[in-house]
């Protein structure tokens, strides 16, 4: 019972997150789920609840997501994806969570630059760098299953509507998934009894979720930009540690 309890509020507070800043939901619950089970089954646990919670702000936010505008992040993820994979016996993962871990923070100190914020405008008519920073996302997301910060990192840089990034971030997370769902199931990770085991938990990810949803019809564009970066650097902090 107390396992039960436990894994509820990690997925809850997994829930918060996402409602607040539109991603950290995976993160969040695998950190927090490794620490009561194995990182497997940490993985599987909030794998159905990650795909409902962005599907969900897919739908939510459908009719201000412009899906062209992000077609070179997902040509570029599609294509590193299966790299990322193959990483997997070839590249020490502690050094690729560093490197992950130190671009997210350069990232994240760069953004809060006075010359980078007159230069973003630029990066939306950019297809090499949006090609770049999907292909990032795909890499790591097939090597290490933490495939959003670089996307989201460029998302952050080319919108400023907190409505549209997190809707963006929210198809861009769904589509990462999707293509991680099928290595899943290929590999025999993820099973229809495991599915239907994690929602058990799924009242406490949609409470989580309705209240950092909440939190964040309250926030000026500031402070949301000012929560993202945090979590981001919480992100980074967490790669280099665990």
């Amino acid at each position: 019972m107390t396992m039960a309890v436990l894994t509820g509020v990690v997925l809850g507070l997994a829930g918060f997150v996402f409602g607040l800043t539109g991603f950290g939901y995976s993160l969040t619950a695998v950190s927090l789920l490794s620490l009561l089970y194995s990182v497997p089954l940490a993985v599987v646990l909030q794998f159905p609840h990650t795909l409902l919670v962005a599907v969900y702000n897919v739908w939510k936010y459908r009719s201000i997501i412009r899906i062209r505008d992000m077609g070179m992040m997902l040509v570029g993820a599609s294509l590193m994806v299966p790299f990322g994979a193959l990483a997997l016996d070839r590249v020490p993962e502690s050094f690729m969570k560093y490197c992950l871990a130190v671009f997210i923070v350069l990232s994240v100190l760069i953004s809060r630059l006075p010359l980078y914020r007159r230069l973003s405008g630029k990066l939306r008519k950019s297809k090499p760098l949006a090609f770049l920073a999907g292909g990032i996302s795909g890499y790591f997301q097939g090597a290490y299953t933490t495939g959003g910060p670089p996307a989201i990192i460029y998302i952050l840089a080319r919108e400023k509507d907190p409505r549209l990034i997190k809707g963006f971030i929210a198809f861009y997370v769904l589509y990462l998934h999707v293509l991680a769902g099928i290595m899943y199931v290929s590999a025999r990770m993820l099973s229809s009894q495991a599915v239907i085991h994690s929602l058990y938990w799924l009242p406490a990810t949609v409470l989580g979720m309705y209240l950092g949803d909440k939190l964040f019809q309250h926030m000026d564009v500031g402070g949301f930009r000012a929560a993202v970066d945090i979590l981001l650097v919480l992100t980074a902090i967490s790669l280099a540690l665990l």
